[in-house]
């Protein structure tokens, strides 16, 4: 029986050095005086007696290792907040303390890593908040946080980052192409940046808005430091689509700065590596813009036959592209757009087709005696432009003559001036006018409605 209880003596000794050891290990070597203040402060801190807290958080968060509890850390920014905003006056105090509470938050990442998109989001709001005027410790404290976190930085932070960034290019403190660079990095990053409620979407679409607003009214992003960053590199690098993206995003943003060589090329390589109907009808107006009439025209007619056009978009290129060939001596593309549009329902049901065709200058008389008259000669092609306009056959006409030309054309035996109605089997209605003279030049319109 002796040596069973001196066993079980020995047994509950080594439990109790254990559970001593336990402690030990979390609470730090004075694992008494850990627990004693962190049970002191606690309780303070749950009686919002903050005054009576924060020196007993102070011996905790000396003599407590990190692993010893996470709310250290946690209560621990509450209460340095606290004494930041009561000596504020004191700028080298409050520096100290401000310094303080970016190590809480540090350490709490580094020793909680389950936590640490949240320490170190709030690390970066503290930074905006603490250090105002020093945009250089700013800039370094946001773009730690934005390394580390990366797609889980919290939005506003982008946006403070940006800012520091652009105080410092205007203290010749950072150079034009890291403005830049940090502009489109912290865009892309936003545009990551997952939003489930329509208040998060909101909230990201105002900070991306703030984002664009800040950059273009800062200057940085001139058209000539675009030029002279981006030119070296789109020619080191013609099929970089990243490149050739950036230069197109950046100068699309930049007052006038669209109009270069440099913007439309690498706009070209971008539809190239990734062609789409928008893409195309990008370049078509580009081209467009610069006179460039058959460039213009091949770019319009490949985002017509792209497959990822919809029905009311490709009414609104055929139109746009009638008009364009017709200002453009491009008359025979221009009714091919049209018919287009019409015969895929483009615009509707058609009602009414209207055809002007009116020649620069009446022909001679001899001609006229031997043309077969205005309709034979002039008037049938018009026939067949509205049979390929609509589709359809005529089912009536009524045409009405006169000479308003050259009484000459008269004495021939002809008319130089009609206007002719018809009723379609489709139901629509047709209309040609004709004139052997129209003083202001060639005139040929057609009209679907």
């Amino acid at each position: 029986m002796k040596k069973l209880t001196v066993i079980t003596l020995a047994a509950v000794m080594l439990l109790g050095t254990a559970a001593v050891s336990s402690a030990q290990s979390k609470y730090g070597a004075d694992s008494a005086e850990c627990i004693k203040y962190l049970s002191y402060y606690t309780e303070y801190y749950k009686q919002k007696n903050y005054d009576e807290a924060i020196p007993n958080w102070r011996k905790a968060y000396k003599l407590c290792p990190p692993q010893a509890r996470q709310g250290i850390f946690v209560d621990g920014t509450t209460l340095v907040r606290r004494l930041i905003t009561k000596n504020a006056n004191n700028p080298e105090y409050k520096r100290a303390l401000v310094d303080t509470l970016i190590a809480l938050h540090d350490i709490r990442a580094e020793y909680y890593p389950k936590y640490a998109v949240t320490a170190l989001n709030n690390k970066g709001t503290d930074i905006n908040n603490y250090l105002k005027g020093d945009n250089q410790a700013i800039y370094d404290g946001l773009e730690d946080v934005i390394t580390k976190l990366g797609d889980e930085t919290k939005a506003s932070l982008l946006l403070f980052d940006l800012n520091s960034a652009i105080a410092l290019y205007q203290d010749d403190k950072l150079d034009a192409e890291k403005v830049i660079e940090i502009y489109q990095r912290n865009v892309e990053i936003l545009g990551r940046i997952p939003a489930d409620t329509d208040v998060a979407k909101q909230t990201n679409t105002d900070i991306k808005n703030d984002m664009e607003s800040l950059f273009v009214g800062s200057k940085v992003a001139s058209c000539e430091n675009i030029l002279a960053i981006y030119t070296p590199r789109f020619e080191a690098n013609p099929d970089d689509l990243d490149i050739a993206s950036n230069i197109v995003r950046m100068m699309s943003s930049t007052e006038n700065c669209t109009s270069n060589d440099l913007y439309l090329r690498a706009a070209t390589t971008m539809h190239k590596l990734q062609p789409s109907a928008q893409s195309a009808y990008f370049l078509f107006r580009l081209n467009s813009s610069k006179n460039n009439v058959d460039e213009a025209a091949k770019y319009m007619e490949e985002a017509l036959a792209s497959s990822d056009i919809d029905a009311a978009t490709a009414a609104s290129y055929n139109y746009e592209y009638a008009t364009f060939c017709v200002k453009n001596g491009k008359g025979a593309q221009g009714f091919a757009a049209a018919q287009k549009a019409v015969a895929d329902g483009q615009i509707g049901d058609l009602d009414i087709l209207k055809i002007c065709s009116r020649d620069p200058g009446a022909p001679p008389v001899e001609y006229v005696k031997v043309s077969g008259g205005i309709f034979l000669d002039m008037t049938i092609h018009d026939f067949d432009m509205v049979r390929f306009m609509s589709g359809a056959e005529v089912d009536e006409v009524f045409a009405y003559g006169a000479v308003r030309v050259d009484p000459a054309i008269g004495e021939a035996g002809d008319i130089d001036t009609a206007v002719l109605s018809m009723k379609l089997n489709n139901g629509a209605i047709a209309v040609i006018d004709n004139s052997r003279e129209a003083s202001y030049g060639y005139d040929q319109r057609v009209e679907a409605f």
